[in-house]
């Protein structure tokens, strides 16, 4: 599983630096107009929300061509805990975007729980229960629709590695509806 999230890792590099290049040398128009710059909101889950449900500010910032970043701040919530993340969306396309995000936030919750067995009552009895965040670094692929009106649709699709534990590597998924203003 992990030689398959690393492929899928190595591919999306490749995959944005071609989209990267083609953008540079075939743009036949910028996009530098008001319609594509300013800032937006969304709500939705995933790794750009810090957990299930959340809610993010944007940035949208038009580069040469067809090309595009955004800068993303998202606050969530997960099962039992609230969670961040920020993070950078480079995008090709004016309206039907691929995506590529790259960013630092909430990976999953990590729940631990002892018990101790006391003989006189013949009962387990709870010692310790804590619940913490795990943070990491993660890389999506996606795909956003952005209407000539300002909504959003945004999916992707990717890996994210906890940074306490290297070894750790999981899926990351990002799902959103916005509206850039």
């Amino acid at each position: 599983m992990k030689k398959v999230l690393r492929l899928i890792a190595d591919f999306s590099v490749l995959l944005t630096v071609c989209f990267i290049i083609s953008g540079s040398v075939f743009a036949a128009e910028d996009i530098n107009n008001e319609q594509f710059s300013g800032f937006g909101v969304s709500a939705g889950f995933g790794q750009a929300y810090g957990g299930i449900g959340g809610c993010a500010l944007e940035y949208y910032m038009p580069l040469k061509g067809y090309h595009s970043l955004t800068g993303i701040a998202g606050v969530g919530y997960g099962p039992e805990m609230a969670g961040g993340a920020a993070t950078i969306r480079y995008s090709y396309g004016v309206y039907n975007r691929f995506i590529t995000d790259v960013s630092f936030g909430k990976i999953a919750e990590e729940s631990i729980e002892e018990k101790e067995y006391n003989p006189s009552t013949g009962n387990w009895r709870t010692i310790r229960d804590e619940t913490s965040n795990q943070y990491g670094p993660s890389l999506l692929l996606g795909y956003q629709r952005m209407t000539s009106f300002g909504l959003t649709f945004t999916i992707a699709l990717g890996a994210c590695v906890d940074i306490e534990d290297t070894s750790n590597i999981y899926p990351a998924l990002t799902l959103g509806l916005g509206y850039k203003f």
